[in-house]
């Protein structure tokens, strides 16, 4: 009901506005009350290499705002869906009484996969906000999940005698994973020889992005074919490459991804349940950083470069070893183009 009324007073102040308040003039009597939220992605993963500017407005199916007073208790929200989203200068009018307030605004809430609880004006807080990824019963997560946004903005003013515009920068929680498996010996491997899971317990989200005590979420592989090695690009071309190789590949997504967080890459095979791979995804996402910084000449930490990539290329070169306990061994590793040899220690 909050959510309809304010809709209709926003569009009334709208238009108010139009016709009575000039904004070339210093008299703002006659404005709109509340202020205007903008919402694009951080300037600085643009910058370094990373996502571009628009990208947010072409991923974004709906956006939920949640305005919380300066002591932290819930006033209401606003939202929004559609091809409104899709406009790169999208903003949205919040027409809230003078005061200071945070902001946290959501996408997706309207999809299935992720659910969120419904807060009650004037006694819910802040910390009662929370995002929960949906899984089944033995916390398995096998669906290619839409885009989950998150923005928040502490401490907005808003002025009784003026209307202003504030930027939330929106990060992204989703992270997508092409897995591709290829023998050095040239043996043909076919993509349904294999399972393939991503393992971590980062499917609970709190107001302020961070992660909220959850079980381990399974994400299973989505889509899983077989394919020839010339049709998948690893971003950097290796120069002999055996391009009529059959190669096993798979595509999976999880969620936000954390630097201390345990976070797996599991394959077995797929009859006998027998364990091929179990390596920590983490530490060798981590392992490319370097060559990330070195190439777009910025400078990261480890978790602003986990929150700044969102997909991920890699390539496992395996060799079969003939045992019945490791039926195979890594022998390379490429993650978007960038060849790593396996760690003792972190696999």
């Amino acid at each position: 009901m909050f959510q309809n009324i304010t809709r209709l007073i926003a569009s009334a102040l709208m238009l108010a506005g139009a016709v009575g308040c000039s904004w070339v003039k210093d008299d703002l009597s006659g404005c709109p009350r509340g202020c205007k939220i903008h919402f694009e992605v951080d300037a600085s993963v643009e910058k370094a290499g990373g996502y571009n500017s628009s990208v947010f407005a072409h991923e974004a199916s709906d956006l939920t705002l949640y305005v919380f007073s300066s002591d932290g208790t819930y006033v209401g929200r606003f939202s929004e869906q559609g091809d409104a989203l899709r406009q790169s200068d999208f903003t949205m009018d919040v027409p809230v009484a003078p005061g200071h307030y945070d902001l946290v605004a959501w996408t997706a809430l309207e999809d299935s996969h992720y659910t969120a609880p419904d807060l009650q004006e004037g006694v819910s807080t802040i910390d009662d906000l929370h995002v929960l990824l949906e899984r089944d019963q033995d916390n398995r997560q096998n669906d290619c999940l839409v885009p989950l946004w998150h923005g928040m903005l502490e401490d907005v003013e808003v002025k009784e005698d003026a209307y202003r515009r504030y930027t939330m920068n929106m990060s992204k929680a989703n992270n997508d994973f092409v897995v591709v498996l290829h023998d050095m010996s040239g043996n043909s491997i076919k993509g349904d020889t294999f399972t393939y899971e991503i393992v971590s317990a980062n499917g609970h989200m709190a107001h302020d992005f961070s992660l909220i005590n959850d079980d381990k979420v399974s994400y299973g592989a989505y889509l899983v074919e077989t394919a020839n090695l010339n049709d998948y690009d690893s971003g950097e071309p290796e120069e002999n490459a055996a391009l009529n190789l059959t190669v096993a590949r798979a595509e999976l997504n999880t969620l936000r991804l954390k630097k201390d967080l345990n976070t797996r890459l599991v394959i077995r095979e797929r009859h006998t349940e027998r364990l091929v791979l179990d390596i920590d995804l983490i530490q060798y996402i981590l392992l490319t950083r370097k060559h990330y910084e070195s190439k777009y000449k910025v400078s990261l930490t480890d978790q602003q470069y986990l929150d700044y990539m969102d997909s991920f290329s890699v390539s496992l070169v395996v060799m079969p070893t003939g045992t019945i306990v490791n039926p195979y061994a890594l022998v390379e590793l490429h993650i978007n183009g960038w060849i790593l040899r396996p760690q003792s220690g972190i696999l």
